[in-house]
Protein backbone atom coordinates (compact mmCIF):
# COMPACT_ATOMS: atom_id res chain seq x y z
CA UNK A 1 0.00 0.00 0.00
CA UNK A 2 1.55 3.52 -0.83
CA UNK A 3 2.14 5.93 1.53
CA UNK A 4 0.38 8.82 1.59
CA UNK A 5 0.19 12.44 3.27
CA UNK A 6 -1.98 12.75 5.97
CA UNK A 7 -1.27 16.69 5.72
CA UNK A 8 -2.82 17.42 2.16
CA UNK A 9 -5.75 15.84 0.15
CA UNK A 10 -6.53 15.79 -3.12
CA UNK A 11 -4.56 14.92 -6.30
CA UNK A 12 -2.99 18.23 -8.08
CA UNK A 13 -2.04 18.77 -11.32
CA UNK A 14 0.10 21.52 -13.13
CA UNK A 15 2.11 22.65 -16.12
CA UNK A 16 5.46 22.71 -14.87
CA UNK A 17 7.04 24.18 -17.92
CA UNK A 18 6.84 27.45 -19.80
CA UNK A 19 3.73 28.10 -22.24
CA UNK A 20 6.08 28.73 -25.09
CA UNK A 21 6.80 26.15 -28.07
CA UNK A 22 9.98 24.11 -26.79
CA UNK A 23 11.27 20.50 -27.63
CA UNK A 24 9.81 19.23 -24.42
CA UNK A 25 7.18 20.81 -21.79
CA UNK A 26 5.99 18.51 -18.82
CA UNK A 27 2.64 18.22 -17.34
CA UNK A 28 2.91 17.10 -13.39
CA UNK A 29 0.43 15.40 -10.83
CA UNK A 30 0.92 14.43 -7.06
CA UNK A 31 -1.46 12.97 -4.40
CA UNK A 32 -3.68 9.68 -3.82
CA UNK A 33 -5.48 9.75 -6.82
CA UNK A 34 -2.36 10.28 -9.45
CA UNK A 35 -1.47 6.77 -10.77
CA UNK A 36 -5.35 6.01 -11.32
CA UNK A 37 -5.61 8.85 -13.65
CA UNK A 38 -2.41 8.86 -15.32
CA UNK A 39 -3.67 4.98 -16.01
CA UNK A 40 -6.77 6.23 -17.55
CA UNK A 41 -5.20 8.80 -20.33
CA UNK A 42 -1.49 6.84 -20.73
CA UNK A 43 -1.75 3.87 -23.53
CA UNK A 44 1.44 2.27 -23.19
CA UNK A 45 2.54 -1.74 -23.31
CA UNK A 46 3.76 -1.54 -19.84
CA UNK A 47 2.37 -0.01 -16.89
CA UNK A 48 4.59 2.48 -15.50
CA UNK A 49 2.79 3.05 -12.57
CA UNK A 50 3.66 -0.08 -11.13
CA UNK A 51 6.31 -0.57 -8.75
CA UNK A 52 8.81 -2.23 -10.45
CA UNK A 53 8.84 0.78 -12.89
CA UNK A 54 8.74 3.39 -10.13
CA UNK A 55 11.03 6.38 -12.00
CA UNK A 56 11.48 4.99 -15.21
CA UNK A 57 10.36 6.64 -18.10
CA UNK A 58 8.10 4.58 -20.49
CA UNK A 59 7.01 5.61 -23.66
CA UNK A 60 3.85 5.89 -24.68
CA UNK A 61 0.43 8.04 -25.68
CA UNK A 62 -2.09 10.20 -24.21
CA UNK A 63 -5.36 9.38 -25.04
CA UNK A 64 -9.00 11.54 -24.67
CA UNK A 65 -12.10 10.80 -25.66
CA UNK A 66 -11.63 11.68 -29.14
CA UNK A 67 -8.05 9.66 -29.93
CA UNK A 68 -4.26 10.06 -29.64
CA UNK A 69 -3.01 13.48 -28.57
CA UNK A 70 0.30 13.64 -28.43
CA UNK A 71 3.26 10.94 -27.41
CA UNK A 72 4.36 10.83 -24.12
CA UNK A 73 7.25 9.43 -21.90
CA UNK A 74 5.34 8.92 -18.47
CA UNK A 75 7.25 8.28 -15.14
CA UNK A 76 6.14 7.55 -11.76
CA UNK A 77 7.58 8.44 -8.32
CA UNK A 78 6.25 6.42 -5.47
CA UNK A 79 5.82 8.16 -2.24
CA UNK A 80 7.68 8.61 -0.33
CA UNK A 81 10.34 8.60 -2.88
CA UNK A 82 9.48 11.83 -4.78
CA UNK A 83 9.67 15.44 -4.76
CA UNK A 84 6.35 16.14 -2.63
CA UNK A 85 6.84 12.55 -0.87
CA UNK A 86 3.37 11.49 -2.22
CA UNK A 87 2.67 9.60 -5.24
CA UNK A 88 3.41 11.41 -8.41
CA UNK A 89 3.27 11.30 -12.31
CA UNK A 90 5.38 13.52 -14.55
CA UNK A 91 4.39 13.47 -18.32
CA UNK A 92 7.13 14.95 -20.57
CA UNK A 93 4.97 15.40 -24.22
CA UNK A 94 5.88 17.75 -27.11
CA UNK A 95 6.39 21.47 -25.54
CA UNK A 96 3.66 22.84 -27.60
CA UNK A 97 1.44 25.04 -25.31
CA UNK A 98 -2.06 23.85 -27.07
CA UNK A 99 -1.02 20.45 -26.17
CA UNK A 100 0.17 20.80 -22.81
CA UNK A 101 -3.08 22.47 -21.57
CA UNK A 102 -4.98 19.75 -23.75
CA UNK A 103 -3.72 17.12 -21.70
CA UNK A 104 -4.01 19.15 -18.18
CA UNK A 105 -7.96 19.63 -19.34
CA UNK A 106 -7.91 15.92 -19.41
CA UNK A 107 -6.16 15.57 -16.28
CA UNK A 108 -8.94 17.96 -14.51
CA UNK A 109 -11.49 16.26 -16.06
CA UNK A 110 -10.48 12.97 -14.88
CA UNK A 111 -10.62 13.95 -11.48
CA UNK A 112 -7.29 16.45 -10.51
CA UNK A 113 -7.06 20.13 -9.26
CA UNK A 114 -5.98 22.62 -10.63
CA UNK A 115 -2.27 23.40 -8.43
CA UNK A 116 -2.17 26.61 -6.49
CA UNK A 117 1.49 28.46 -7.19
CA UNK A 118 3.93 26.51 -5.26
CA UNK A 119 1.62 23.69 -3.84
CA UNK A 120 3.82 20.88 -5.13
CA UNK A 121 6.46 22.79 -2.92
CA UNK A 122 4.77 22.88 -0.32
CA UNK A 123 3.30 19.80 0.15
CA UNK A 124 6.98 18.74 -0.16
CA UNK A 125 7.75 20.99 3.01
CA UNK A 126 4.56 19.75 4.95
CA UNK A 127 5.19 16.49 4.37
CA UNK A 128 9.15 16.64 5.65
CA UNK A 129 10.70 16.72 2.95
CA UNK A 130 11.98 20.29 3.30
CA UNK A 131 12.34 22.94 5.87
CA UNK A 132 10.70 27.05 4.57
CA UNK A 133 14.55 27.85 4.21
CA UNK A 134 15.21 24.92 1.69
CA UNK A 135 11.68 25.89 -0.03
CA UNK A 136 12.36 29.23 -0.69
CA UNK A 137 15.65 27.92 -2.36
CA UNK A 138 14.09 26.35 -4.43
CA UNK A 139 12.50 29.03 -5.75
CA UNK A 140 15.73 31.26 -5.59
CA UNK A 141 16.89 28.40 -7.81
CA UNK A 142 14.50 28.63 -10.61
CA UNK A 143 15.01 32.90 -10.57
CA UNK A 144 18.78 32.72 -10.42
CA UNK A 145 20.30 35.41 -12.35
CA UNK A 146 24.19 34.59 -12.12
CA UNK A 147 26.48 31.57 -11.36
CA UNK A 148 26.73 32.66 -8.00
CA UNK A 149 23.08 33.38 -7.28
CA UNK A 150 22.69 29.43 -8.53
CA UNK A 151 25.11 28.35 -6.05
CA UNK A 152 24.03 30.01 -3.15
CA UNK A 153 20.92 28.62 -3.51
CA UNK A 154 21.81 25.19 -4.45
CA UNK A 155 23.98 25.43 -1.28
CA UNK A 156 20.66 26.33 1.04
CA UNK A 157 18.51 23.75 -0.89
CA UNK A 158 21.39 20.91 0.23
CA UNK A 159 20.39 22.36 3.78
CA UNK A 160 23.57 24.45 4.72
CA UNK A 161 21.20 27.26 6.36
CA UNK A 162 18.62 24.46 7.89
CA UNK A 163 22.00 22.77 10.17
CA UNK A 164 23.56 25.98 11.08
CA UNK A 165 19.99 27.75 12.51
CA UNK A 166 19.50 24.18 13.90
CA UNK A 167 22.48 23.89 15.74
CA UNK A 168 22.21 27.27 17.87
CA UNK A 169 18.86 26.19 18.63
CA UNK A 170 19.83 22.84 20.14
CA UNK A 171 21.91 25.05 22.26
CA UNK A 172 19.11 27.38 22.83
CA UNK A 173 16.96 24.36 23.99
CA UNK A 174 19.80 23.13 26.28
CA UNK A 175 19.73 26.38 28.03
CA UNK A 176 15.80 26.31 28.08
CA UNK A 177 16.09 23.75 29.42
CA UNK A 178 18.12 23.56 32.34
CA UNK A 179 16.62 26.95 32.95
CA UNK A 180 13.17 26.07 33.10
CA UNK A 181 14.72 23.20 35.41
CA UNK A 182 15.83 25.11 37.47
CA UNK A 183 12.99 27.62 38.00
CA UNK A 184 10.13 25.28 38.68
CA UNK A 185 12.29 22.46 40.75
CA UNK A 186 13.22 22.58 44.23
CA UNK A 187 16.99 23.29 44.78
CA UNK A 188 17.69 19.97 46.65
CA UNK A 189 16.17 17.77 43.86
CA UNK A 190 17.71 19.91 40.72
CA UNK A 191 21.35 22.02 40.85
CA UNK A 192 21.31 25.17 40.62
CA UNK A 193 21.74 26.54 37.11
CA UNK A 194 25.47 27.56 36.53
CA UNK A 195 24.91 31.04 35.54
CA UNK A 196 28.70 31.76 34.61
CA UNK A 197 28.42 28.34 32.41
CA UNK A 198 24.87 29.64 30.53
CA UNK A 199 25.61 33.26 30.11
CA UNK A 200 28.80 32.41 28.19
CA UNK A 201 27.00 29.91 26.14
CA UNK A 202 24.16 32.36 25.61
CA UNK A 203 26.84 34.72 24.71
CA UNK A 204 28.36 32.02 22.34
CA UNK A 205 25.17 31.40 20.19
CA UNK A 206 24.88 35.00 20.24
CA UNK A 207 28.05 35.89 18.32
CA UNK A 208 27.41 33.25 15.97
CA UNK A 209 23.63 34.53 14.88
CA UNK A 210 25.14 37.73 14.99
CA UNK A 211 27.98 36.07 11.79
CA UNK A 212 24.89 35.14 10.72
CA UNK A 213 23.18 38.11 10.58
CA UNK A 214 26.16 40.23 8.79
CA UNK A 215 25.37 38.13 5.74
CA UNK A 216 22.14 39.53 4.70
CA UNK A 217 24.23 41.65 2.45
CA UNK A 218 26.07 39.39 0.47
CA UNK A 219 22.81 37.09 0.49
CA UNK A 220 20.95 39.81 -0.88
CA UNK A 221 23.54 41.12 -3.47
CA UNK A 222 24.13 37.52 -5.03
CA UNK A 223 20.17 36.59 -5.20
CA UNK A 224 19.03 40.01 -6.77
CA UNK A 225 22.21 41.35 -8.46
CA UNK A 226 24.22 44.33 -6.80
CA UNK A 227 22.28 48.04 -6.36
CA UNK A 228 24.31 49.87 -8.91
CA UNK A 229 23.25 54.05 -9.08
CA UNK A 230 24.87 55.61 -11.92
CA UNK A 231 25.21 59.18 -10.54
CA UNK A 232 26.59 62.53 -12.23
CA UNK A 233 25.70 65.73 -12.69
CA UNK A 234 23.56 66.38 -15.87
CA UNK A 235 24.93 65.62 -19.14
CA UNK A 236 28.05 63.66 -18.12
CA UNK A 237 26.87 60.36 -20.11
CA UNK A 238 25.80 58.60 -17.54
CA UNK A 239 22.52 57.17 -19.78
CA UNK A 240 25.28 56.84 -22.40
CA UNK A 241 27.23 54.32 -19.63
CA UNK A 242 24.01 52.52 -19.65
CA UNK A 243 23.15 52.02 -22.89
CA UNK A 244 26.68 50.89 -23.76
CA UNK A 245 26.55 48.45 -20.90
CA UNK A 246 23.47 47.17 -21.98
CA UNK A 247 24.73 47.55 -25.57
CA UNK A 248 21.26 48.43 -26.45
CA UNK A 249 19.49 52.25 -26.56
CA UNK A 250 17.79 51.91 -23.70
CA UNK A 251 18.38 55.58 -21.89
CA UNK A 252 17.22 58.67 -24.10
CA UNK A 253 21.05 60.92 -25.15
CA UNK A 254 20.50 64.22 -25.87
CA UNK A 255 22.72 67.65 -25.51
CA UNK A 256 20.39 68.83 -23.24
CA UNK A 257 20.81 68.91 -19.99
CA UNK A 258 17.93 66.79 -17.62
CA UNK A 259 16.88 64.83 -20.38
CA UNK A 260 16.49 61.78 -17.40
CA UNK A 261 13.76 63.13 -15.21
CA UNK A 262 13.06 59.69 -13.57
CA UNK A 263 15.62 56.24 -12.34
CA UNK A 264 15.79 53.24 -15.10
CA UNK A 265 16.53 50.30 -14.10
CA UNK A 266 18.14 47.60 -16.15
CA UNK A 267 19.88 44.20 -15.05
CA UNK A 268 23.19 43.46 -16.45
CA UNK A 269 25.04 40.11 -15.82
CA UNK A 270 28.61 40.38 -15.65
CA UNK A 271 29.84 36.75 -15.23
CA UNK A 272 29.04 35.10 -12.62
CA UNK A 273 27.45 38.03 -10.81
CA UNK A 274 24.72 40.36 -11.56
CA UNK A 275 24.68 44.53 -11.57
CA UNK A 276 20.79 46.24 -11.12
CA UNK A 277 21.87 49.46 -13.01
CA UNK A 278 19.88 52.61 -12.41
CA UNK A 279 20.13 55.29 -14.52
CA UNK A 280 19.34 58.89 -12.49
CA UNK A 281 18.74 61.82 -13.14
CA UNK A 282 21.52 64.40 -13.21
CA UNK A 283 22.19 65.59 -9.65
CA UNK A 284 21.89 69.84 -9.84
CA UNK A 285 20.34 73.01 -8.52
CA UNK A 286 17.31 73.11 -10.65
CA UNK A 287 13.62 75.00 -9.77
CA UNK A 288 11.72 72.64 -12.03
CA UNK A 289 9.47 70.68 -9.75
CA UNK A 290 9.48 67.15 -12.19
CA UNK A 291 13.44 67.54 -12.26
CA UNK A 292 13.29 68.11 -8.86
CA UNK A 293 11.58 65.04 -8.26
CA UNK A 294 14.07 62.93 -9.93
CA UNK A 295 16.89 64.60 -8.53
CA UNK A 296 15.58 63.34 -5.08
CA UNK A 297 15.24 59.77 -6.36
CA UNK A 298 18.46 60.24 -7.51
CA UNK A 299 20.09 60.66 -3.65
CA UNK A 300 17.43 58.17 -2.36
CA UNK A 301 19.32 55.71 -4.98
CA UNK A 302 22.76 56.50 -4.03
CA UNK A 303 22.02 56.05 -0.07
CA UNK A 304 20.59 52.52 -0.85
CA UNK A 305 22.97 51.27 -3.55
CA UNK A 306 26.10 48.88 -2.69
CA UNK A 307 27.62 50.44 -5.75
CA UNK A 308 28.37 54.24 -7.27
CA UNK A 309 28.98 54.58 -10.51
CA UNK A 310 29.95 58.31 -10.46
CA UNK A 311 30.50 59.91 -13.63
CA UNK A 312 32.46 63.16 -14.50
CA UNK A 313 32.84 65.18 -17.22
CA UNK A 314 36.61 65.23 -18.23
CA UNK A 315 35.92 67.77 -21.23
CA UNK A 316 34.67 70.49 -18.35
CA UNK A 317 36.25 72.05 -15.63
CA UNK A 318 34.97 70.37 -12.03
CA UNK A 319 32.50 72.34 -10.81
CA UNK A 320 30.84 72.97 -7.38
CA UNK A 321 28.18 70.21 -8.13
CA UNK A 322 30.90 67.47 -9.08
CA UNK A 323 32.27 67.96 -5.48
CA UNK A 324 29.38 67.94 -4.28
CA UNK A 325 28.42 64.86 -5.77
CA UNK A 326 31.73 63.64 -4.29
CA UNK A 327 31.69 64.71 -0.86
CA UNK A 328 28.00 62.48 -0.45
CA UNK A 329 30.16 59.33 -1.20
CA UNK A 330 31.24 58.59 1.77
CA UNK A 331 32.18 55.08 3.07
CA UNK A 332 30.15 53.61 -0.28
CA UNK A 333 32.07 51.03 -2.75
CA UNK A 334 32.17 54.26 -5.59
CA UNK A 335 34.15 53.84 -8.61
CA UNK A 336 35.02 57.16 -10.54
CA UNK A 337 34.18 57.35 -14.78
CA UNK A 338 35.66 60.41 -16.34
CA UNK A 339 34.13 60.81 -19.84
CA UNK A 340 34.82 62.19 -23.28
CA UNK A 341 38.48 60.98 -23.17
CA UNK A 342 38.43 61.64 -26.58
CA UNK A 343 38.42 65.54 -25.84
CA UNK A 344 40.77 67.90 -24.39
CA UNK A 345 40.80 67.25 -20.63
CA UNK A 346 40.19 70.05 -18.21
CA UNK A 347 41.69 68.25 -15.30
CA UNK A 348 43.95 65.07 -13.84
CA UNK A 349 42.24 62.10 -12.03
CA UNK A 350 44.63 63.33 -9.41
CA UNK A 351 41.78 65.78 -8.24
CA UNK A 352 39.62 63.29 -7.15
CA UNK A 353 42.20 60.95 -5.32
CA UNK A 354 40.76 62.50 -1.92
CA UNK A 355 37.64 61.07 -2.53
CA UNK A 356 37.92 57.67 -4.41
CA UNK A 357 41.17 55.56 -4.12
CA UNK A 358 43.32 55.77 -7.17
CA UNK A 359 42.76 52.50 -8.70
CA UNK A 360 39.26 53.14 -8.40
CA UNK A 361 39.37 56.14 -11.40
CA UNK A 362 39.98 55.67 -14.67
CA UNK A 363 39.27 57.20 -18.00
CA UNK A 364 36.97 56.61 -20.85
CA UNK A 365 35.04 57.37 -23.76
CA UNK A 366 31.45 55.57 -23.89
CA UNK A 367 30.38 56.70 -27.13
CA UNK A 368 34.13 55.80 -28.30
CA UNK A 369 35.31 52.10 -29.88
CA UNK A 370 37.48 51.94 -26.37
CA UNK A 371 36.09 48.89 -24.31
CA UNK A 372 34.87 49.60 -20.44
CA UNK A 373 36.47 45.64 -19.91
CA UNK A 374 38.26 48.01 -17.28
CA UNK A 375 35.41 48.67 -15.23
CA UNK A 376 34.05 45.23 -15.53
CA UNK A 377 37.31 43.90 -14.66
CA UNK A 378 37.47 46.25 -11.64
CA UNK A 379 33.65 45.17 -10.33
CA UNK A 380 34.51 41.83 -10.16
CA UNK A 381 37.69 42.59 -8.37
CA UNK A 382 35.88 44.87 -5.58
CA UNK A 383 32.80 42.31 -5.40
CA UNK A 384 34.08 38.68 -6.15
CA UNK A 385 37.85 39.22 -4.35
CA UNK A 386 36.31 41.14 -1.64
CA UNK A 387 32.45 41.74 -1.07
CA UNK A 388 31.33 38.48 -2.39
CA UNK A 389 33.15 35.42 -1.33
CA UNK A 390 33.31 32.46 -3.72
CA UNK A 391 32.54 29.75 -1.03
CA UNK A 392 29.18 29.38 -0.75
CA UNK A 393 28.77 29.03 3.54
CA UNK A 394 25.02 29.57 4.58
CA UNK A 395 23.92 32.92 4.47
CA UNK A 396 20.87 35.30 5.08
CA UNK A 397 19.09 35.64 1.63
CA UNK A 398 15.67 37.37 2.38
CA UNK A 399 13.88 40.13 4.34
CA UNK A 400 12.00 37.17 6.24
CA UNK A 401 15.04 35.91 7.10
CA UNK A 402 16.57 38.58 8.21
CA UNK A 403 13.54 40.34 10.51
CA UNK A 404 13.11 36.88 12.01
CA UNK A 405 16.79 36.14 12.98
CA UNK A 406 16.87 40.31 14.36
CA UNK A 407 13.98 39.56 16.51
CA UNK A 408 15.74 36.49 17.86
CA UNK A 409 19.06 38.40 18.35
CA UNK A 410 16.85 41.04 19.98
CA UNK A 411 15.32 38.82 22.67
CA UNK A 412 18.99 36.75 23.16
CA UNK A 413 20.48 40.21 23.91
CA UNK A 414 17.92 40.73 26.63
CA UNK A 415 18.20 37.56 27.95
CA UNK A 416 21.66 38.22 28.60
CA UNK A 417 21.60 42.09 29.85
CA UNK A 418 19.54 40.47 32.49
CA UNK A 419 21.54 38.06 33.43
CA UNK A 420 24.62 40.22 33.75
CA UNK A 421 21.84 42.78 35.87
CA UNK A 422 20.85 40.03 38.12
CA UNK A 423 17.23 39.74 37.13
CA UNK A 424 15.68 37.22 38.12
CA UNK A 425 15.41 33.61 35.93
CA UNK A 426 11.90 33.41 36.25
CA UNK A 427 11.69 37.16 34.21
CA UNK A 428 14.26 36.00 31.47
CA UNK A 429 12.67 32.42 30.11
CA UNK A 430 10.20 34.32 28.23
CA UNK A 431 13.67 36.22 26.10
CA UNK A 432 15.05 32.55 25.68
CA UNK A 433 11.95 31.05 24.45
CA UNK A 434 11.36 33.37 21.97
CA UNK A 435 14.60 33.18 20.88
CA UNK A 436 14.24 29.84 20.45
CA UNK A 437 10.76 30.13 18.91
CA UNK A 438 12.12 32.97 15.91
CA UNK A 439 14.81 30.93 15.05
CA UNK A 440 12.21 27.78 14.29
CA UNK A 441 10.33 30.34 12.53
CA UNK A 442 13.07 30.71 9.79
CA UNK A 443 13.31 27.07 9.07
CA UNK A 444 9.47 26.80 9.58
CA UNK A 445 9.09 25.06 12.81
CA UNK A 446 7.10 27.62 14.24
CA UNK A 447 5.29 29.38 11.22
CA UNK A 448 1.79 30.41 10.91
CA UNK A 449 -0.64 29.40 7.88
CA UNK A 450 -0.62 33.65 6.97
CA UNK A 451 3.26 33.82 6.64
CA UNK A 452 3.28 30.36 4.73
CA UNK A 453 0.63 31.07 2.57
CA UNK A 454 2.97 34.40 1.42
CA UNK A 455 6.08 32.35 1.25
CA UNK A 456 4.52 30.16 -1.15
CA UNK A 457 2.34 32.70 -3.25
CA UNK A 458 5.80 33.59 -4.74
CA UNK A 459 6.02 30.46 -6.23
CA UNK A 460 5.15 30.06 -10.35
CA UNK A 461 1.80 27.06 -10.51
CA UNK A 462 3.45 23.83 -11.51
CA UNK A 463 6.39 23.87 -8.76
Amino acid sequence: MNQQSPLMGGTIAAISTSLTPSGIGIVRMSGPEAFSIAKEVVVAREDFTAQEHSRRLIFGRVVDEEGPLDEVLAVAFHAPNSYTQEDMVELQVHGSPVVLEEILALLLRKGAVLAEPGEFTRRAYLNGRMDLTQAEAVMDLIESKNLLSSRQSMSQLKGGLLELIEEERRKLKDLLAGLVASIEFPTDEVEDIDETASLEAAEEVLRKLRELRDTADTGRMIKEGIKTAIIGKPNVGKSSLLNRLLRTDRAIVTEIPGTTRDTLEESYRMGSVSLILTDTAGIRTTDDVVEQAGIERSLKELKESDLILAVFDGSRPLEEEDRQILDMLGDKIAIALINKADLPQKWTMEELVDYIPRERIFSTNFTGPDSLQDLQDLVKELFLGGVLPEKMSPRITNLRQKQLLDEALDSLLAFIQGMEAGVYLDLLEVHLQDAYEKLGSITGMHVEDELMDHVFSAFCIGK
